[in-house]
């Protein structure tokens, strides 16, 4: 008992200490894209705070001023990056959208960061002066055939490409909300078209207009075709599995599980369906055999208490005893 009050009130100490000491939090590239503007002149203005961060040595807070002239392992500036914006924007034949305005059919920045040097071209002088880069993915959605391009740049003496871009396959590129967006609204309006009865019947909860009855799903990443199950080349998919939504949603899930597929920027399809042990290639096969009372059905009651199960209130409660 002694040893967790001590414990508890280091933990408390720190936790002060932080929150006195820290002034701002840092944020990326992605993080910001919303507020860049882009201004006829082809600039992008980021709003003051964005991407800097000042603070003070004095106390615990930690000074996060950026150098004038950083060195080549440093991080890219907020200085940096704008300029890289903004070359980025000058080339007309990249015709790229702003983050915030992007869909999955757009040429758009995902993400920029630094090329870090060679262990060997800075070995016993680190403050070296040398041409710092940045690698600049690309996601290709606007061509004919949509692909990821990683653009090398250059920021001095004057910004510029080095070298060519590097190429990779569309359907390898990392999630995002323009895909993930379009995805999560097929899923939603499609399983509540073709399934929405059945699975108030199987779970006893909906996915809209359902009060304090809704069921969830949990965003699962996304897999290249062959792992997902999808035979053809280029496509890629999500699994996404249902859940009852009562605290903890990871203690009520249902035995019911959605595939949507993604096909290069077409708009994406609900695909697989795997309902209590079975699985069948369609949400409208799915329904079709459950007319037809050929699906093994499943009951699960929707849990009437929304707190915490009861083995959970006595940890709780003996917590706070101790």
């Amino acid at each position: 008992m002694r040893l967790l009050t001590i414990l508890r009130s280091l933990v408390i100490s720190f936790l002060v200490a932080s929150v006195k000491g820290v002034k701002h939090q840092p944020t990326g590239p992605h993080e910001t894209a919303s507020h860049y503007q882009k201004s006829p002149t082809n600039e992008i203005n980021i709003p003051n705070g964005c991407l800097q961060c000042h603070g003070s040595l004095s106390g615990n807070s930690i000074d996060l001023t950026e150098p004038g002239n950083p060195p080549p392992s440093h991080d890219l500036t907020s200085e940096e990056i704008k300029a890289i914006f903004s070359f980025m924007f000058s080339q007309q034949s990249l015709n790229l959208t702003m983050q915030s305005e992007a869909t999955l059919s757009s040429n758009y920045i995902y993400t920029m960061e630094l090329i870090l040097p060679k262990k060997k071209d800075i070995e016993g002088n680190p403050q070296r002066q040398m041409i710092r880069k940045a690698l600049v993915t690309v996601f290709n959605g606007g061509k004919v055939s949509p692909v990821v391009a990683e653009y090398c740049v250059q920021l001095a003496p004057r910004l510029g490409f080095c070298g060519n871009p590097k190429y990779i396959p569309f359907y390898f590129r990392p999630a995002t909300y323009p895909e993930i967006s379009a995805a999560i609204k097929v899923l939603i309006e499609e399983t509540n078209r073709l399934a929405g009865d059945i699975l108030f019947e199987s779970f006893e909860g909906s996915l809209v207009n359902c009060s304090n009855r809704c069921l969830g799903f949990q965003m699962i990443i996304p897999y290249a075709a062959i792992i997902s199950g999808i035979r053809d080349k280029g496509f890629r998919g999500y699994w996404f599995p249902f859940f009852q939504r009562r605290r903890p949603s990871t203690l009520n899930p249902v035995d019911f599980i959605v595939l949507v597929t993604i096909n290069g920027t077409a708009t994406p399809q609900t695909a697989d369906v795997w309902y209590n042990g079975q699985l069948f290639d369609l949400l409208q096969s799915f329904r079709k055999f459950w007319l037809k009372g050929m699906v093994k059905k499943l009951h699960v009651s929707f849990p009437s208490d929304p707190h915490p199960p009861e083995v959970f209130l006595h940890i709780h409660k003996d917590l706070q005893h101790k």
